[in-house]
């Protein structure tokens, strides 16, 4: 990523921001899953060629799920709700509590 221009977000290593103007492209990469976040579909679009180039990208679309943690986006009240639930019920029936 830092080939193309992005830099690190503060210390983290494995979050990235491109700006470019008024134009920005966050993303977000453990292993080999990512995330992405961006304000100009037409940079995001070039962005994801040049990455198909090198690497086999695979777009799921708006992102429901990511590392365990549930996505709800709102796009017309401009929200995005997260939540950790499902590894909390995990967490539980591990240990032997079980929900009903």
């Amino acid at each position: 990523f830092l080939d193309y221009g992005f830099q690190h977000i503060n210390e983290e290593k494995t979050v990235f921001v491109l700006k470019k103007d008024a134009s920005y492209i966050i993303t977000s990469v453990y292993v080999d899953d990512g995330l992405n976040a961006t304000n100009d579909p037409a940079m995001y679009e070039t962005f994801c060629c040049k990455m198909n180039e090198q690497f086999e990208l695979e777009d799921n679309g708006p992102a429901k799920l990511f590392l365990g943690i549930k996505l709800d986006q709102d796009l017309q009240a401009g929200t995005i709700k997260i939540s950790q639930g499902q590894y909390v019920e995990k967490l539980l029936e591990k240990y032997g509590y079980v929900l009903d």
